[in-house]
């Protein structure tokens, strides 16, 4: 291949690939002839132009930069975000931010009402959150945050006491509320449907 020809297409700014298309050979072949005659490529693609009244509208009408981008068809990898960085500064425009927390606000669940929480106290092909369970139980349903064994509350020595969740009939895909109860670890251990226990 001929150094002045390479020169001239690496000049247009063309990919090592563009190049290749263009001159219907393998891009190592291209490769291969630049590192020969000591050229280079800029290594990428020009990027595509964003619309500056788009842009503009989209920083208006977003409240996170992601939400610009989307708006503006642009791709969410990091390069993206300093592109609009700097477009909005050089357009005179205040980037969106999201204010601490305003991302959880969108992916929190809705709160569920009280028969909504019931149901899931069922049998089921799956082990339930017993976490959540556990929090139901005593924030929903009224059931004392105490073990139900030795009668030990919330707190022991001082220090907040974390309740387990015990299934009465050792099954643990049996979550009617017949079926659980609440126990300190000690009464746990010693429980005949502890795992515990072997």
């Amino acid at each position: 291949m001929e150094r002045d020809a390479l020169a001239a297409l690496c000049e247009d700014g063309l990919t090592q690939r563009a190049i290749a298309d263009r001159l219907e050979v393998s891009h190592t072949t291209v490769r291969y002839w630049l590192t020969q005659h000591g050229l280079r490529t800029n290594g990428r693609a020009p990027a595509k132009p964003w619309d500056p009244e788009r842009f503009v509208i989209a920083c208006a009408e977003s409240s996170t930069v992601a939400e610009v981008l989307d708006r503006i068809g642009a791709s969410k990898y990091s390069g993206n975000y300093r592109r609009a960085a700097l477009t909005a500064e050089r357009l005179g425009v205040t980037l969106p931010v999201a204010k601490k927390g305003e991302w959880r606000a969108r992916v929190v669940a809705p709160r569920l009402d009280d028969d909504q929480v019931r149901a899931r106290f069922r049998r089921t092909d799956v082990p339930q959150d017993s976490k959540s369970l556990k929090r139901w139980m005593t924030t929903r349903l009224g059931i004392e945050n105490a073990c139900i064994s030795c009668g030990l509350g919330p707190e022991w020595n001082g220090r907040p006491l974390t309740l387990e969740l015990d299934h009465v009939d050792g099954d643990r895909l049996n979550n009617e509320l017949s079926n659980l109860r609440l126990l300190c670890p000690n009464c746990h251990a010693q429980a005949e449907t502890s795992n515990r226990r072997k």
